[in-house]
Order: structure tokens, then C-alpha cells, then sequence
């Protein structure tokens, strides 16, 4: 990869990476030029495929680079401005569609605030995301940190996986949603419809907060109270007026 960055056969298939080239990002956090770092990230690697995402994950930063007053550099967004243009590179290479998919959705979230999540959005994420895609953007996170040259540790990862751990720590977490989309039909008297997902989606986040509530009584029981509370939701999101 060194060879390739070094005369510039990157660039020949992909000319997306001629702006790392000794792109100085201006941040405290890193040591190395863009391109030195997209190679120390993917050089920490375990597998062929965290590489791949090693070398790209940071390609949006070009294209979202700001200098605040200080002198220090920003880029917000690139991490989901970075997965559209891998997904371009990757494809125009071939790659497989499983391959491309797992790289741009690691690029999209590497830079997850792991840090500052609370348990209910933990579990929110172990169900839309899996366990794997979460424990190789760890170790991308890892990469990451290492390569960036200032720390040859990501200091926070045992707390990050402790904390993971406590937050999935109750056998119900993994138990599906103990409602349909028939239950609410039936409880609040209303059709197949928007409205009805939309009660879904409102269980699943009460259930992410408390798993004890994954019950199919207690989130009657919760569903009653809340439309009786305010007759207008059951109407879903739909309800509002145009003055809204």
C-alpha cells in the first residue's frame, strides 16, 4: 500500500485519494498527514476487510475540511460524506456487494460518540445494528486512534465494552417486541396504516429504556394510557395541523 501511495498508483484507479496526499489536517488528535494515516489505520487491521475500511474511512475528509479560528482543523460530516464516495471507489473496482456494504456502513459510523451513549440507545443499537457490525467498529475505532499517531491505546475501549456488557445484560434485551402491528389495530380501533408502525416504533423505544415493560399486558396497559392521555396520537404522526 506504501508503494502504491508513494508513486501514485492510487490515484490511477482511484482519484478520490489524490487529495489526502499530503493533506495537512490541522488537528491536535493527529500526527500524520491524511495520507500517512489513512495507511498507519489500515496497517492496525486484523482482517483484509477492516483494512480496506482503515484505508477509506477518513476519504470524506477533504471534501468537508473547515479552520476555525484557532488554526485547528474540522471536518463535520465526513464520516457519512466519506461511505458515499467509498461506496463510488468500491464499486468502480467490483467489489462485491456484501464487501462494499459492510466497508461503507463501517465508514458511515466510525465515528459513533461510543463515550457518551446511554443504555436504552445501546440496546437500540445491538437490535438495528448486530453485535458484529458494533465489535469491528471497535476495533476500526482502535485502528483508528493508533493510527492517528498520538496514543498507541483507545483508551476508552474497556469502558466502552463494560458498558455495552451492562447494557444487554438482561435476557429480555434479545427477546423480540411482545406486540404487533394486529394488537394495536385492535386496542386503538384503527387500520392498517402509518399509525400503526408508528405505535411499533414508540413500544420498541419504551422497551429499549426498561426491557421489563417487553410485555404484551404492560404495553397495553402503557399504549391505553398514553392514547387516552391524548386522544390525537392515535391518529399518529399525521394528526398534526399545517400550523404545526
Amino acid at each position: 500500500l506504501r508503494v502504491c501511495d508513494n508513486y501514485g498508483l492510487f490515484m490511477a484507479w482511484w482519484p478520490e485519494w489524490s487529495l489526502t496526499h499530503g493533506f495537512n489536517q490541522r488537528s491536535r488528535h493527529h500526527l500524520y498527514l491524511l495520507n500517512q494515516h489513512l495507511l498507519h489505520t489500515a496497517k492496525e487491521g486484523p482482517t483484509p476487510l477492516l483494512r480496506l475500511a482503515g484505508l477509506l474511512h477518513d476519504i470524506g475528509k477533504p471534501w468537508s475540511y473547515t479552520l476555525d479560528s484557532q488554526g485547528q482543523g474540522h471536518f463535520y460530516g465526513h464520516a457519512d460524506l466519506g461511505a458515499s464516495w467509498a461506496r463510488a471507489m468500491l464499486e468502480r473496482l467490483h467489489f462485491d456487494r456484501e464487501r462494499t456494504q459492510t466497508v461503507t456502513s463501517l465508514i458511515a459510523h466510525h465515528m459513533y460518540p461510543w463515550e457518551r451513549v446511554q443504555a436504552k440507545t445501546l440496546r437500540r443499537i445491538r437490535r438495528e445494528w448486530g453485535g458484529e457490525h458494533v465489535s469491528q467498529l471497535w476495533t476500526l475505532r482502535r485502528m483508528d486512534v493508533i493510527g492517528a499517531g498520538m496514543s498507541s491505546s483507545w483508551e476508552h475501549e474497556e469502558d466502552v465494552k463494560r458498558h455495552w456488557q451492562e447494557a444487554l445484560a438482561s435476557p429480555d434485551v434479545f427477546q423480540s417486541l411482545a406486540i404487533n402491528g394486529h394488537d394495536i389495530m385492535d386496542w386503538l380501533n384503527v387500520r392498517p396504516s402509518p399509525v400503526v408502525g408508528w405505535w411499533l416504533q414508540h413500544a420498541q423505544a419504551w422497551v429499549d429504556e426498561n426491557p421489563d415493560l417487553n410485555n404484551r399486558e404492560r404495553l397495553k396497559e402503557k399504549i391505553l394510557q398514553t392514547a387516552a392521555c391524548a386522544p390525537d396520537t392515535c391518529k399518529g404522526p399525521t394528526s398534526h395541523s399545517s400550523a404545526d
